[in-house]
């Protein structure tokens, strides 16, 4: 669980489990925003199709994406590993197995606590689609003045993944699927859409996620 900031301030990024920002908004002054209701505090929080975090934190994880992975856990050997000397298969269960499930518990918890505490959810898969329209959408919430928003949007363009170069996006370390082959990355969904409890669980969430 991610700990609040010991600062005071009238915005926060309350990251992947900041379960207590609610508490943080109270200490504040403000009244945590409840359920459909955003008078008090604006709030967005952004969702993902559960498939797509699985497959993402799987070559994450594969590829060494940050120290923990390649160096104190041991992870990205193992799972390369096991693919190596036995199948993608076995490597994708032992991610499963091991945190991939609970990963996905607990990403899902969090979107769902935010969105039942009256959070507009903004879904990454529309920011692909259509970009200002919904950094015009998540400004507009914030209570950002009207004649400003397009300004920032303009401002933000470089954030656009639909605006960068296939060149670019090949040089860019946060798309980790760039790191391995189409093939690869195919292989990859195909064997967490056909893992009997994954597709359960996938379907659960995305239906409560508003994706089904």
């Amino acid at each position: 669980i991610e700990e609040l900031p010991t600062y005071d301030g009238l915005m926060l990024h309350a990251i992947i489990n900041m379960r207590q920002w609610p508490n943080y908004v109270q200490s504040q002054g403000f009244v945590p925003s409840i359920p459909k209701d955003n008078k008090h505090v604006r709030c967005v929080t952004t969702l993902r199709d559960p498939l797509s975090r699985l497959r993402s934190l799987y070559l994450y994880a594969r590829s060494g994406g940050e120290s923990w992975f390649r160096y104190e856990s041991g992870i990205m050997q193992k799972l390369i590993q096991i693919s190596r000397n036995e199948s993608l298969t076995e490597s994708l269960k032992y991610f499963w197995n091991h945190f991939g499930k609970e990963y996905l518990i607990q990403s899902h918890e969090y979107m769902m606590m935010n969105l039942n505490r009256g959070c507009v959810g903004i879904k990454m898969e529309d920011l692909k689609r259509n970009y200002d329209e919904n950094i015009h959408k998540l400004l507009d919430v914030w209570g950002v003045k009207k004649e400003i928003i397009p300004i920032l949007i303009k401002r933000l363009e470089s954030s656009d993944l639909s605006r960068k170069t296939k060149t670019q996006k090949e040089s860019d370390p946060h798309i980790t699927s760039n790191k391995f082959s189409k093939q690869l990355v195919s292989n990859v969904v195909r064997i967490l859409e056909n893992m009997a409890e994954v597709k359960q669980m996938l379907e659960e969430h995305r239906i409560e996620l508003g994706y089904l």
